[in-house]
Order: C-alpha cells, then structure tokens, then sequence
C-alpha cells in the first residue's frame, strides 16, 4: 500500500510539473490593412483573456526586428504620455482590450526610436495601433481594418509526461511482482 501511495504522489508531483510547464509564451501579430505587420512573442500569465507579468518581450515590424531591450507600458491618453513599469501593459487576447506600448525608451514622452502599441481610446472609443521603426516604416490603423491575433506558444511536457508514465509502469510492475511472490 506504501508502495502505491508512493507512486500517486509521484505521479501528482510529474503532473503538477507538467501543467506548470504550460505555455508562458504567447506569439502575437498584427497585420495592418495595408498588409504590414507587427509580430513577436512575450513571456506572460494569462488570467482570463488578459496576460500579465509581460517580459521578454520581442517585436518583428515588416520583417525587421526591433533591436535591444523593450520596455512595456501603457498608454495614458488622458494625459497625452506613456506609462512603464511593472505590470503596467495590458495584453489580451480580446483585442479592444489591449491597452500596451512596447518600446526601445521607457521616458512618458516616448522619446524612442523603435515602438510598437496598442492602445484602447476614450476620446475615440475605438482602438489604435501604430508602430514607428527608424526604418522610415511606420503604419497606423483603427481595429476594423486589421487583424490581432495571440496565441500560447506550447511548450514540450513530454519529458515529465513520460517519466510520471515510467514511474507508473515501475509501480504496477513491484505491485505484480509482490503478488506473485
């Protein structure tokens, strides 16, 4: 009976480390009406369809990738700036949600050279979505007339499926071999 008690916490054990190792990382795109695109990928905690603890965050603007550190922030339209720091972007998978800035400056000015945001409007009540690269690319869009998508990006659990699954099989193979003798 010890024996197999053993082998459920195990197994528990393989199991919690498996559904931690459920995708942090989350792939988004936007593609802009005129077939531009903004895409990248960011470690998060998705809760509901909002993602917070947003960092590592990567940014690819028709097909050129924004170089050096990102901060993330908000956008505070009230007040005309660019809030950062922690917790501070608002990424969801709702797109009239998203209420974030990612850029190579974290001054409220957005004094920067590369940025890509997403931003919800109250003057407007509509969202907007910009990015500025020192490529002269830039593009500026209103929701309708583009696409947001984000999505996990799955993260192998196979090595700690397969070891609760070894530990397992070893369990009911002392289990037979203790009946048999």
């Amino acid at each position: 009976m010890k024996r197999s008690l053993k082998a459920a916490v195990i197994a528990a054990v393989f199991a919690s480390c498996a559904a931690a190792a459920h995708a942090e990382t989350f792939d988004f795109s936007y593609t802009f009406a005129d077939g531009l695109a903004v895409s990248g990928s960011l470690d998060g905690t998705l809760n509901g369809n909002l993602i917070s603890n947003i960092s590592n965050v990567t940014v690819d603007f028709a097909g050129t990738s924004f170089t050096g550190t990102l901060f993330s922030g908000t956008a505070d339209n009230a007040n005309g700036v660019y809030n950062f720091g922690a917790n501070a972007a608002v990424v969801s998978t709702d797109a009239t949600l998203n209420n974030f800035v990612f850029s190579d400056g974290n001054d409220p000015a957005l004094n920067s050279s590369t940025t890509a945001f997403i931003f919800n409007s109250p003057a407007s009540l509509v969202e907007a979505f910009n990015t500025n690269v020192v490529l002269n690319s830039a593009d500026i869009d209103m929701p309708a007339s583009g696409t947001w998508d984000i999505h996990p990006v799955p993260v192998p659990a196979a090595l700690p499926l397969l070891l609760s699954g070894m530990g397992l099989l070893a369990a009911a193979r002392r289990r037979r071999q203790a009946q048999v003798a």
